[in-house]
């Protein structure tokens, strides 16, 4: 009997403000599964499927480390900052069976020989008891199948055949032939997510992402309203032409069995669709603004200058100073929010909504597998789907929500939602942060049939693993 334990987006990384703010859950898990004995004839398998390492965080700040030996220097600073978590791994591999580790978005440097080494040296694990999947094949085991996910995300779809090129001139000491095409995704945590991070800590672990982090960052610096605006407009139109040519590079040629379910772009509401009254009444003023504002980014250094160099006038200083925000903002801000978690299902885990569990349904349905696990979109997820089941195993990073308490139209709501964002800007997250890994546990025989309905669980520091 194989079990398979898979876990994905620990985004161990970033040395001034990682995402995983709760190294001792991972930790405590490894450990726990050390401990484990397993039953007569049963082989546990570790699979990391994706995102194990966030290069996209470590200094300095890369969209893709574009020399081996720079990737090798980050992943060596990475462990250095969090020895005992290293040394978990290390314990928990030398009782597995097996550990599988699969590419994400952010961990893309994995593929370096050298770094790969490096990691194994790190986990101390024989190269022969570790599958390394970095060529965007799924891993499969029998009715199994799992995968990162990004592949259905047209920001975060990785250029495979080009970093195929580069780890093959990498492992013989050549120069590679082409560089790689980074995906629009990276590109927008290196040249923007990340300098705003630098002021707002909040923006890359606050759910649901989009459109609510522009609002917010747009509330708090409203001098960046407009570049903001464009910029992100921009960058969704940029990212759909990218994808539109990037999808027939990455298929093969004759029959294309990933066409229908690739195709991700068309689910997302249409920027300029029609707004609800509430919506157009209270932002009149910036919606007269923003249909005058040329489609235009100013560029990097334009924004990006006013944004590090104004300070005194954002309202991050002025909430920094004790000072309040106006009443008409405060309820502006209140009757947007509450347009965009109306009917959220950001944390609900029987979701079916986007790409990915039609993604999950096409290959369940040509019986491709019965179970689809995947990671990447940082929400747990656990669908029913036919006779089959996708599951999401979300992530070990720390997520921020929004309590809807704060949306009520009352002065104390009001109030409240002030200190929420006073804390957001001042970067006192510590009792806003949570983190709620989840891992999927899946049961096999020997020929890779289910034994028993796949799980998805919640580790709880401090359970014994069973």
């Amino acid at each position: 009997m194989r079990r398979i334990i898979a876990i994905s987006d620990l985004h161990i990384g970033g040395d001034q403000k990682p995402m995983l703010g709760h190294p001792e859950q991972l930790e405590d898990f490894l450990e726990r599964l050390a401990e484990y004995t397993p039953p007569d004839g049963e082989e546990l398998e570790l699979v990391i499927h994706g995102d194990l390492i966030d290069f996209l965080a470590e200094s300095p700040s890369e969209a893709w480390s574009s020399s081996e030996a720079k990737a090798v220097e980050k992943f060596t600073a990475v462990t250095r900052r969090q020895p005992s978590l290293f040394a978990a791994f290390r314990r928990c591999a030398a009782k597995l069976r097996r550990c599988s580790i699969l590419l994400g978005n952010h961990d893309i440097e994995l593929a370096y020989p050298k770094v790969r080494d490096a990691l194994f040296r790190k986990l101390d694990i024989d190269a022969h008891r570790s599958l390394f999947v970095t060529s965007n094949e799924a891993y499969r085991i029998g009715d199994l199948l799992i995968e990162h996910g990004n592949r259905y995300d047209p920001w975060n779809a990785i250029d495979h055949d080009g970093l195929r090129q580069i780890v093959s001139a990498s492992s013989r000491g050549e120069m590679p032939p082409a560089e790689l095409k980074i995906c629009p995704g990276s590109r927008l945590v290196h040249e923007v997510m990340n300098p705003l991070k630098e002021r707002y800590h909040f923006i890359d672990l606050l759910k649901p992402e989009d459109k609510l982090i522009a609002l917010l960052l747009t509330t708090l610096e409203p001098k960046l309203k407009r570049d903001l605006m464009v910029l992100f407009r921009g960058a969704t139109s940029y990212v759909m032409q990218v994808y539109r040519k990037a999808h027939w590079q990455l298929m093969s040629t004759g029959r294309q069995p990933g066409q229908r379910h690739l195709v991700s772009g068309s689910e997302s509401a249409e920027i300029d669709g029609p707004l609800a009254s509430d919506i157009t009444l209270a932002f009149a003023e910036e919606l007269e603004e923003e249909r005058a504002a040329r489609l235009e980014v100013s560029g990097r250094s334009g924004w990006l200058k006013r944004f590090l160099e104004d300070q005194e006038e954002s309202l991050k200083a002025r909430l920094e100073r004790g000072e309040g925000i106006e009443h008409n903002r405060l309820k502006k801000l209140q009757v947007a929010l509450r347009h965009i978690l109306q009917n959220d299902a950001t944390f609900i885990e029987s979701d079916r909504s986007g790409p990915y569990v039609k993604a999950a349904e096409e290959m369940i349905g040509a019986g491709v597998a019965k179970v689809v696990v995947m990671g990447h979109t940082h929400l747990a997820r656990n669908v029913k789907i036919g006779g089959g089941r996708y599951i999401n195993t979300g992530t070990w990073a720390d997520l921020l929500r929004i309590d809807h308490a704060l949306l009520e139209d009352t002065e104390q709501a009001r109030s409240d939602l002030m200190e929420w964002l006073r804390s957001l800007a001042t970067d006192r997250l510590h009792c806003l942060r949570v983190c709620e890994p989840h891992y999927a546990d899946v049961r096999l025989n020997n020929e890779g049939h289910l034994i028993d309905e796949p799980r998805l669980r919640r580790h709880r520091r401090g359970v014994a693993f069973v």
